[in-house]
């Protein structure tokens, strides 16, 4: 129990020290705000610069993985994505037409402005065989609209496969699987407008999606290929055989899944893109060879880590 004069002695020292004034506390708030600001920021740059590492790393992990893929297989990795959009042709699933080209599967636009499309020369497709590269997919243009209708029927990789509908290309839910085969039970009630991709062999004069050298070749120098050369490029999507195993590869060298980059638009394919080297125009190599690996934006390995370390601004 306390006296009496220990309880005023209290009460006078609690008196005494008071409390914070509004204007106080409002400094106190105001500086918090500041510092919260600061924190953010620095979380957002944080987070900027883990993202350009992931890339980087991404760059490097598949660039081994491919060229480990092809030395024990003896061959590249086949049923590349394309990066084309195109109708096929009525019981053969050729390219006949490239309906919208890269554009239609919104690649980043930085992708987009340093690809061109242009039909496969027959010396091209030569080179591109002796490497291993036979068949691409393509994204079925049939069935580019809002509304679904008897016109969106879409090919399949199976002959015998039901009929599949899907909507708008520009609307597909899962962009980085535009590629894959459409999904099972999409009717023309029902469209699941999500994988719509086939599988084609590849002929001379198809169309494909080629690096843009750029005046002077600057493109290709920066990814240490000839000024002249021509890179063919193609997306690492999930049907590659580099996903599979077949029983006959000499060694375990597949990847149990197609790696993405991470810092993407959701509507943006986001696959890592392989350059194949098939020579100069009119001195085509025998066979085609790995030239790199670039992210979704196009940029390569060297100017990721440059990012990544705030080198590049």
């Amino acid at each position: 129990m306390f006296t009496m004069t220990q309880r005023l002695k209290f009460a006078q020292r609690l008196k005494g020290q008071g409390g914070f004034t509004l204007l106080e506390l409002l400094v106190v708030v105001a500086i918090l705000a500041i510092v919260a600001t600061g924190l953010l920021a620095a979380y957002d740059g944080l987070e900027k610069r883990a993202a350009l590492a992931q890339a980087s790393h991404g760059i490097a992990s598949v660039d081994e993985a491919v060229r480990s893929f092809t030395a024990l297989r003896g061959s590249a990795p086949n049923n590349l994505d394309s990066l084309l959009a195109a109708t096929p042709v009525d019981g053969s699933q050729s390219p006949a037409t490239i309906a919208g080209g890269v554009e239609v599967i919104t690649l980043t636009n930085s992708l987009a402005g340093k690809i061109t499309e242009t039909p496969l020369l027959a010396a091209q497709r030569t080179s591109l065989i002796g490497a291993g590269i036979t068949s691409l997919r393509y994204i079925d243009a049939l069935g580019n609209v809002n509304t679904c209708a008897p016109t969106c029927l879409l090919t399949t990789d199976d002959p015998l496969a039901a009929d599949a509908y899907v909507g708008n290309i520009s609307t597909t839910d899962i962009p980085v699987r535009i590629f894959d085969i459409p999904r099972d039970g999409s009717t023309l009630t029902a469209a699941r407008n999500r994988g719509r991709g086939y599988s084609h062999t590849l002929v001379a004069n198809d169309a494909v999606s080629v690096w843009f050298a750029g005046a002077g070749g600057i493109n290709n120098t920066k990814v240490a290929a000839g000024a002249t050369d021509v890179l063919i490029a193609f997306g690492l999507g999930n049907s590659s055989t580099i996903l599979t195993v077949d029983g006959t590869a000499r060694g375990d060298a597949h990847l149990s899944a197609a790696p993405t980059y991470p810092d993407t638009a959701k509507n943006e394919y986001s696959r890592y893109v392989l350059l194949y080297n098939v020579g100069p125009l009119g001195f085509e190599f025998p066979k085609a060879r790995l030239q790199a690996v670039v992210d979704a934006r196009g940029d390569f390995l060297d100017e990721e880590l440059a990012e990544a370390s705030g080198q590049k601004q």
